[in-house]
């Protein structure tokens, strides 16, 4: 039974993606955009970043200063539907701390429902003594992975973005992190904390001071740097391969700093290996660019809309549609611009305008909610002049509201009926959606067609053999389930 348990779990967490990937048509086509403030500081929210999960929530973490001068930093945790109501926290991540100053936070997600933090914080209630920790979040069973010490780290972060990033590998279940503080390293770890590769040092990056990193379709995990040039020429966006025995793959698709000056702002797979990236040549204009899966560009496309780019975000859902959101610095505030590529190459949302005249925006992320939603999170002045988390959000529709942790409901009632096969369910949602069935090994034994809101359907496995077998819908709101035929 508990091997069993494990290969459901594992399909859980990995077959749930590639059947919405398949199944569902996407839209991304939503043109309204929705401000929720999430957090009104009492101070300052100093950074943030979020990861989406297969039930269309949102899980964020932030750091927010506990006083008005920098000295303490708290690092905080909440779960948030696609709308942008609170369902879980905020909890405070290091409060175990004597002196806890989070900085340099970085996050990673399985694209199921797991989620990962890492970030630098005092130790034993030293400034001088600082650490790497670990800590994380399961949406499916709402539990907080408690914080793990990963090592010592000297360096001071300062509070800015891009110091350095975080992936995740479902090939080997690990963490990958990747630091641009003046100098390149490279670290690797295990999602419950395990150090297997620390602070391996990149010595072809001479100076930096940004870095994005990505899993590919296959597992191979790229970072790209900003490399400025020994020799004053500038700085060039270098993509580095980190391969499985320790060695290192180096690109250079937009030419060395001779040739461009160039810096990259994110980095995403798409489902065929190309990559999508934000990149300034030169003059940093801010233009999409796609390369394949040999980092040879493909296209480029024009972002800015009516003042210069001054920073962005890139992001991805399961169904390859990028979006891509970028603020713009006027003469008195800041605007917020979004665009979509579909993965058909065709652009929606071209320039749309996401929230207009606001205070200048400290960080962007931005993640999928769901195949047809969108949502941007930033720090922005608020009301009081403090600069508090705002969510930028295209979702109206999100059944998940109120203030509380949710509560695991089931979605459905199983009646087996051993003697034909037929398995009876009476759904409860107030969405439809379509069903794939597959047996242990992965493969699809049966799909059935789209069923309506709250509507009885039967799956059929009369003429399938006595075993396990894994259900999984195209609706978030209808959790993955087994059924176990015997005959």
């Amino acid at each position: 039974m508990t091997r069993i348990q494990s290969v459901f779990n594992l399909l859980k967490r990995v077959g749930f993606a590639l059947l919405l990937l398949g199944a569902i048509i996407g839209t991304a086509n939503a043109q309204v955009w929705r401000q929720v403030e999430l957090v009104n500081s009492e101070f300052d929210v100093a950074l943030s970043e979020m990861v989406s999960d297969s039930f269309g929530n949102l899980q964020i973490y932030f750091t927010e200063s506990l006083s008005a001068s920098p000295g303490l930093l708290e690092l905080k945790f909440m779960y948030v539907s696609g709308n942008g109501a609170i369902l879980y926290g905020p909890i405070t991540l290091n409060d175990g701390l004597a002196s806890p100053f989070a900085a340099g936070m970085q996050v990673a997600g399985d694209g199921m429902t797991r989620s990962w933090c890492i970030w630098q914080d005092s130790l034993a209630g030293s400034h001088q003594a600082r650490g790497l920790l670990l800590a994380g979040f399961d949406s499916h069973d709402h539990v907080s992975m408690d914080p793990v010490y990963l090592g010592l780290d000297t360096f001071r972060f300062n509070i800015q973005p891009g110091l350095l990033d975080l992936t995740y590998r479902p090939q080997d279940q690990t963490l990958h992190l990747a630091e641009a503080r003046f100098v390149a390293r490279y670290s690797k770890f295990s999602t419950a904390g395990e150090v297997l590769v620390w602070k391996q040092f990149i010595d072809t990056v001479f100076i930096t001071e940004r870095v994005h990193i990505a899993t590919s379709p296959s597992g191979d995990v790229w970072a790209v740097y900003r490399n400025e040039d020994p020799n004053g020429n500038g700085a060039e966006a270098m993509f580095i391969k980190f391969n499985n025995d320790g060695s290192m793959a180096i690109r250079h698709p937009f030419g060395t700093a001779e040739a461009h000056s160039s810096t990259a702002v994110g980095l995403t797979f798409g489902l065929n290996g190309d990559v999508n990236t934000v990149v300034g040549l030169d003059a940093f204009d801010g233009r999409y660019c796609r390369l394949d899966s040999l980092l040879s560009v493909q296209e480029w496309h024009e972002l800015s809309v009516e003042h210069p780019y001054a920073t962005g975000a890139i992001g991805q859902n399961t169904l390859d549609d990028v979006l891509v959101a970028w603020s713009e610095f006027g003469p008195l505030h800041s605007d917020i611009y979004a665009s979509v590529r579909l993965a058909d190459g065709n652009w929606t949302m071209n320039g749309a305008a996401v929230g207009l005249q606001l205070s200048d925006p400290l960080f962007m992320h931005v993640a999928p909610v769901g195949n047809m939603n969108w949502a941007i999170v930033t720090s922005l002045e608020t009301s009081d002049s403090r600069d508090g988390l705002v969510l930028f959000t295209t979702d109206t529709t999100s059944t998940n509201v109120g203030h509380e942790p949710i509560e695991e409901q089931p979605s459905f009632v199983i009646f087996p009926n051993p003697s034909n096969g037929i398995f009876s369910i009476g759904l409860q949602t107030e969405t439809g959606g379509q069903f794939f069935v597959y047996d242990v090994l992965g493969r699809l034994v049966t799909t059935v067609p789209a069923y309506q809101p709250r509507a009885g359907l039967s799956i059929d496995l009369s003429a399938a053999p006595t075993g396990t077998y894994f259900v999984f819908s195209t609706n978030p709101h209808v959790k993955p389930f087994k059924i176990l035929l015997q005959r």
